[in-house]
Order: C-alpha cells, then structure tokens, then sequence
C-alpha cells in the first residue's frame, strides 16, 4: 500500500507538497493508495497517480487539497477515484474515477468540499458504477456537481447515484449529476440538502431506493419522480411527497434550471424546515434546503443541462444590458474544424439526454430562440466563443431582470449534431 508513502501509524504531516503519477500493480492483494497509505496532508496536490482502493489516498487526511485525474482501477475494479477510507476537509475532487464505487470518495468524511466531474465506471466483470461523486461516505457542506455513474450494457441493472451512492448528506448541494437510476442520489439520506438539476436516464432523475429525507428540496430533476421507497418530511419535492410538512412549490431558487441553489426572496421553502432543527443564522426557523436564505446574495452566471455532454461552456463576466460588461462563452471539447453556433433564449428547459447516445446532448432552452451567426471551430484544442451583448440581448427581446440562456450547438463527428450543457446568467443593467 502507498504508492510514494505507507504511513499505517499516522505520523507524517505534509504541508504543501506534491503528489504525481505514484501507484503500483496489483498482485495478490488490492493495492491500498495510490500516492499515499496514511499521514495528513494539507494544502498537497495528488494528481494521476492509481491505485485499486484509493487512486491517491487511503486511510489518511487531507485538508485543503486538490484531487484530479486519480484513478482506483488498478486491476480493473476499485473504490474511491480519489480517496477511501479518509477524512477530507475543504478539498476538491475533480476528475477522478473509479472502476466500481465512488468515482471521487469511498467509505470517506467530507467536510465543505467540493466533488466536480468524477465518474464511477464498470468494472471488468461488468458491475455497474455506483456513486459517480461519492460512495458509502459522510459529507457535510459539500458540493456535488457534474459526476456520473455509467452502466456496463444491461440498463436493468444500471447504474446508480450520480452524485452519490449509500451515503449520509447534510447542508449539500447536488445538482448537475446523472445515472441509469437515482442520478442525484441512491439510497442516501439527506437533511437540508438542494437535489436540483440531475438526470436518470432510466427513472429517478432525483432521488432514487429506500433513504430518508429532510428539509430538502428536489427541484428540476429529470424525470422529476423520486423512487417511491423515499420517505421526505419538510421537504419541498416536485411532483408531490407523502410526509409531515412536504410542499410541492416552485421552491425559487436563483437558477431555476438548477445552477444556483440560493432562495429568492418569497421562496416557499424560508422558515419551513424542520421545526426540530437548528435555527437559521438569522435566527429564524430553518429553511428548507442546502442555503438559507440570505437577502443580501447576488447570483452570477451558472450552467445547467450539465449531464451526458460532449462538450463543455466555459463562463466569464456577466450579461449586461447597457454593455457595461459582457458575457463572454466558451465551448471547449468540439471537433476541431467544425462548425457550430451558440443560441439563447429566454426560458430554460432542462432535458435528459438523447436516448441510446447521451453524449449528443439534447436541446435546453425553451420557448422562441435566438440563433448567432454561424462559426468555426479553432484548432487544437478545439473551442468556439460568443460574446453575448446588450445587442444579443435585445435582439432576443431579454431586458434588466430577464435571465439568459445560451448553448451551442456544433456537428459533431461527421453528419451528427451534438450540443453543449447550457448557461444561464441574470442580465443586469
């Protein structure tokens, strides 16, 4: 075990140190951390380094610490993309996979983290991923955005729990995740926690097998239905919850396509948690979700449709109606030569992906679009940019107030369409 460190008695302490490309074979015993077995680590970098239980860490801390690219394969299956069996405290795990269970963490505690693009892959023999976040793990204040659990073949016995998997979650915020079924979370519980904006491309875009919640909301889901072995109290869940104190309220949240889980003033879910629960830090009675309610948050640019993508937007600046500034928009990963456009309107309309090939993308916006002029991909690497203007926004009839929506559309490998995940921005003066 440890790929660069084995420190079973927990006596080394690295301080602002650097983790690339350790790990070893297995042989006949799984291969325990990657980069390290043991020790505390703050303010460390882990990157590419494999391992079979752990890419870069197991049975140790981390705090402060970047996380990408590590892998738990070793012998085709694995646990915790990142870490296993660890304590991580205000790290970031991005990008890291698993051939198993918990593309970013398994069996691990996290606290105010952030767990971004990490995917739970088949193993070998065909077990389908579970957890593309996290996985038989306890996380407190933790984001959980963009991760994926992908099936081997048979969709029966699909994946499960894009964001997490046989998990305890507290105050976090899971949206923008996807599996065959469960793709914010599989038979995890929650309390005060924001389940917005994933996909199941099987059923259960939210919330999916037998789990406990409350003072949650599950909002803009797809599909919206939650698994009916779920069981909500003060909870605010689309489509209608059994329970004490559940409500089925637009719960109005900045982005209502999910890329923004703070209350708008007026939200149904403000001093409707749990009465049991801690008061809110204005101290008033708990709101349902990840984020109280505060008056003085000023939302910014955020993506949604995030799922099954070829390609990403990348977002800067903000939408201006008086060109004060302007929303400048990235798509990265497209084929380099090939042409495309960007379109916006003004309605959201969170979309599972294509049937039987996800990463196509599928349309996001609803309602009448505005299409850009038509353009060409740059070479390697590949993106196409927009800017979006005070004449964009008012060729699409968008004023002061309005939110935009904006994705790309490109071709894609030939003849076939393919499109970005989707970005939407408050236009301001």
């Amino acid at each position: 075990g440890g790929g660069a460190i084995y420190d079973p008695d927990d006596g080394l302490i690295a301080h602002r140190c650097s983790f690339e490309r350790n790990g070893r074979s297995v042989n006949t015993v799984p291969v325990q951390g990657g980069a390290a077995f043991g020790g505390a680590y703050f303010d460390c970098r882990f990157v590419s380094n494999a391992s079979q239980v752990g890419g870069a860490l197991h049975a140790a801390t981390a705090t402060g610490c970047y996380f990408s690219l590590n892998d738990a394969c070793e012998d085709g299956s694995g646990q915790g993309g990142a870490a296993n069996s660890s304590t991580l405290i205000e790290c970031v795990l991005e990008r890291n996979r698993a051939c198993g269970a918990g593309g970013g963490a398994y069996g691990s505690l996290l606290t105010d983290c952030v767990v971004i693009e990490n995917w739970a892959i088949p193993t070998d023999t065909s077990f389908n991923g579970r957890g593309g976040g996290i996985s038989n793990c306890t996380a407190t204040g933790t984001l959980l955005e963009r991760n994926r659990a992908v099936r081997y073949v048979d969709p029966e016995f699909g994946s499960r729990g894009g964001g997490a998997h046989e998990s305890t979650l507290e105050r976090c915020v899971i949206a923008g995740n996807d599996a065959d079924f469960g793709g914010g979370v599989w038979r995890s519980d929650t309390t005060h926690c924001s389940i917005i904006g994933n996909s199941a491309f099987m059923e259960f875009g939210g919330v999916g097998g037998f789990s406990d919640h409350s003072s949650t909301v599950v909002w803009h889901n797809v599909p919206s239905t939650v698994g009916n072995l779920s069981s909500f109290e003060y909870s605010n869940v689309e489509g209608a919850a059994a329970g004490v104190g559940n409500l089925n309220l637009d719960p109005l949240v900045f982005g209502p396509a999910g890329s923004d889980a703070h209350l708008e003033a007026g939200s149904p879910c403000i001093d409707t948690g749990n009465p049991l629960s801690p008061l809110d830090p204005d101290g008033s009675r708990a709101d349902m979700g990840a984020l109280p309610y505060s008056p003085g948050w000023t939302p910014g640019p955020g993506k949604y449709c995030t799922t099954a993508t070829a390609s990403r937007l990348e977002v800067d600046g903000s939408a201006s109606a008086s060109g004060a500034d302007q929303l400048t928009i990235i798509a990265t990963g497209v084929p380099a030569n090939t042409f495309g456009l960007f379109f916006l309107g003004a309605d959201p309309a969170p979309t599972s992906p294509v049937a039987g090939d996800p990463l196509r993308g599928a349309v996001c916006i609803g309602g009448q679009l505005l299409r850009l002029p038509v353009q060409t991909a740059t070479e390697e690497p590949a993106t196409m940019t927009q800017v979006i203007g005070p004449s964009e926004l008012g060729a699409a009839g968008l004023v002061p107030g309005d939110r935009v929506y904006v994705q790309c559309w490109y071709r894609y490998f030939g003849s076939t369409a393919a499109l970005t995940d989707a970005v939407e921005a408050p236009i301001v003066f």
